[in-house]
């Protein structure tokens, strides 16, 4: 098996059961902390549907083109050529391309020199070809064997059109040059498949510059450059589709998704990446009404003219896991945005954030990292939001701005910056109506005008999490909550933050609404509260020292896939909170890094063995439970400032109501090493191989 195959069924192996966590954690574990028991019956089985007829291969491909694991175990299992299928050579003179996808369609000879079709038939490309005229359609299984060859449409003619009863396999192929109103390159309305393939240089009028895609697609190793559309200029997708280890670069629409749109459809990204496109929304990726999952890729260096400069997604339901959002730019909503009904009408954008980085990316005014609007709903779990930057005039939220509803679960916000002149959260920016969670997470070395860690004019609940290090040039070095905002804090840690303007009056924590604490808090230093407007309740703990007696002040790798700040020996913050409110949710018995809590810290034990903020301390450390996060490789990019320009709302075609689970991540990074034997060992009792067909 090449190189290719063993990661991408090792990749499935993964994915299968984290898909199975969700139902049976302990029979999960076992299966991951055991790989090489199981791991060969997995790959012997899979490896068998390689053997089926292509005409059930197909069928079985549609059926899993919307399942991860099932997508990435048909890439691993490759294209079969069938023996019985006839084999049609284009040489351009003898035959034609044109004559021979009519000899396919027809299965009759079509031209003196073609072949006869016969079924699933495979054309041998042997030449380019410049389209002086319009390709037939495709209407029967064709697979075209391209040998590197080019296809170019002449700027004139889309390339290739696949009919609902087409099924079109390209196989190293370069699509060039075609021009259509939908699908420049390819429209799509059967089943699709690219492998090792290229479409550059195409252009739609209205939705699909390289392919427009009604139906059923899987791209693998493709590469989209430099294509043009009014939305999806790279791709406009519409149906079911996956997309495995494909670059899109330099690609340009009007409206949305300078890379990929997906409008009511299903769309699944892996190990891929989407750098330097342009758009009005959705630089990288638009999604509207659809789903979308993006696994292990990165979505960098994108432009938008107004919002989403990443990401954009409209009422869809969005899921990031084990990627980086690098570098891209917008006037707001640098990385992402999360747009909803701002008319209350129930419909909501959902984004789901698993362990992946958002970073150093930027926009004009609202939400460097993240902005989410009018009652989205993000989750962001195991994640780094850092260094972004919102800039100008009154702007906020570096790394997150929310009017909406926003749970942050073990995670790190750090170095994001509010640049612009009375700007409000540099961390994280709280407007209105909204609604944040921050949960055993870690806020650091965020600086904004005022509210260097939050800013909240909306409810805010903070539980065991730490908020250090994070400075304003005026109001609420760590916390700045304005007349109408409600914060309710729990055993958290809020020590070491700064105000240039105010110091000691408002280092911590600057009040102007409601503040719940007295629940085993940590707040200011040097016996001071640092705070102005808010004072500790009697279960809370001034610390009569230094910063650097209660924590570690330097962000640290202290294990776990996010950094975070130790606490020092002998801090107030250690063993000060209740067993039983760090077992309950959200916290559930774990801190940021997924060490377990109430760690006996100072060696007298108690019923308050929990510690203070996101960090548990242990005399001698635990090993943290690791987690399956790839290290990204960051790509500094230029960030651009664009100009405001309106935005035009493109039309919707499809409506359909998509549903997601949040795959859980299984504790630990072993790569399971697959054995060749095809004996496999004896399963546990009552475990079945899980294979993600979906039953109509």
């Amino acid at each position: 098996m090449d190189t290719h195959s063993k990661l991408a069924f090792k990749h499935t192996w993964q994915a299968q059961i984290r898909q199975l966590a969700a139902r049976k954690p302990k029979l999960a574990r076992a299966l991951w902390q055991n790989p090489s028991e199981y791991f060969a019956r997995f790959e012997h089985y899979y490896r068998q549907l390689a053997n089926l007829p292509r005409k059930f291969q197909r069928k079985l491909l549609k059926r899993l083109a919307i399942s991860l694991a099932g997508a990435a175990m048909l890439l691993a299992l490759g294209q079969v050529i069938p023996a019985r299928a006839a084999v049609i050579t284009v040489d351009g003179v003898v035959c034609t391309l044109a004559e021979a996808i009519n000899s396919a369609n027809n299965d009759t000879a079509a031209g003196s020199g073609c072949a006869d079709g016969n079924g699933e038939d495979v054309l041998d490309l042997q030449t380019d070809v410049i389209l002086s005229a319009p390709l037939p359609a495709i209407t029967s299984e064709i697979t075209l064997e391209g040998h590197g060859h080019t296809i170019d449409g002449n700027h004139t003619f889309q390339v290739l059109f696949v009919e609902a009863s087409g099924d079109l396999t390209l196989n190293e192929v370069t699509i060039t040059g075609g021009t259509a109103s939908f699908g420049g390159g390819i429209a799509n309305y059967g089943t699709l498949i690219l492998n090792q393939s290229t479409l550059s240089g195409n252009s739609a009028d209205l939705n699909g510059g390289g392919l427009f895609s009604h139906g059923t697609a899987i791209l693998n190793d493709t590469f989209f450059n430099g294509n043009t559309a009014g939305n999806g200029a790279g791709i406009e997708n519409q149906g079911s589709m996956t997309l495995n280890g494909s670059t899109f670069e330099n690609n340009s629409a009007d409206f949305w998704g300078g890379g990929v749109s997906n409008q009511g459809g299903t769309v699944l990204i892996m190990n891929s990446t989407l750098n330097g496109n342009l758009a009005n929304q959705g630089g990288g990726l638009s999604n509207a009404y659809g789903m979308v999952e993006v696994s292990n890729s990165t979505i960098s260096g994108n432009t938008t003219d107004d919002s989403g400069g990443g990401i954009f997604n409209y009422y869809g339901t969005a899921i990031l896991n084990d990627s980086l959002v690098s570098g891209n730019s917008a006037i707001a909503g640098g990385g992402i945005e999360n747009a909803s009904n701002c008319l209350g009408i129930g419909m909501y954008g959902t984004i789901t954030i698993n362990h992946s980085t958002l970073s150093g990316n930027s926009v004009n005014i609202y939400g460097g990292g993240i902005e989410n609007l009018c009652g989205g709903v993000v989750e962001v779990n195991n994640s780094t939001l850092s260094g972004n930057t919102a800039g100008f005039y009154g702007s906020g939220g570096g790394g997150i701005f929310n009017q909406g509803f926003i749970t942050v679960n073990n995670s790190t916000l750090s170095g994001n910056v509010g640049t612009g002149s009375y700007s409000l959260g540099g961390g994280i920016s709280n407007h209105y109506d909204g609604n944040l969670m921050v949960n055993n997470s870690t806020l650091s070395g965020n600086y904004a005008w005022g509210g260097g860690g939050i800013f909240n004019e909306g409810t805010v609940s903070v539980n065991n999490s730490t908020l250090s290090q994070n400075s304003v040039f005026s109001f609420g070095g760590g916390i700045f909550n304005q007349a109408t905002g409600n914060i309710s804090m729990n055993r958290s840690l809020i020590s070491g933050n700064s105000s240039y303007t105010y110091n000691a009056d408002s280092n911590e924590v600057e009040n102007g609404g409601v503040i719940t604490a007295n629940n085993y808090n940590v707040v200011g230093f040097n016996g001071s509260a640092q705070s102005y407007n808010f004072n500790p309740g009697p279960l809370d703990i001034i610390p009569p020292g230094s910063v650097e007696t209660v924590l570690d002040i330097i962000l640290a790798d202290n294990g776990g896939s996010t950094l975070t700040h130790a606490l020092i020996s002998g801090s107030v913050a250690i063993d000060m909170a209740p067993d039983a409110a760090c077992l309950a949710p959200p916290i559930n018995g774990i801190d940021q890094r997924g060490v377990a809590r109430n760690v006996d810290g100072d060696n007298n034990p108690s019923s308050n063995e929990c510690d203070g903020g996101a960090f548990e301390y242990a005399p001698n450390p635990p090993t943290p439970t690791p987690t399956l996060t790839p290290t990204a490789t960051e790509t500094s990019s230029p960030s651009p400032s664009p100009s405001p320009t309106s935005s035009a709302t493109p039309t919707i075609t499809q409506t359909p109501t998509p549903s997601t689970t949040v795959t859980p991540t299984p504790t630990s990074t072993l790569i399971p090493t697959a054995s060749h034997t095809p004996t496999p060992t004896t399963l546990p009792l009552g475990f079945k191989i899980y294979l993600p067909i979906i039953v109509q």
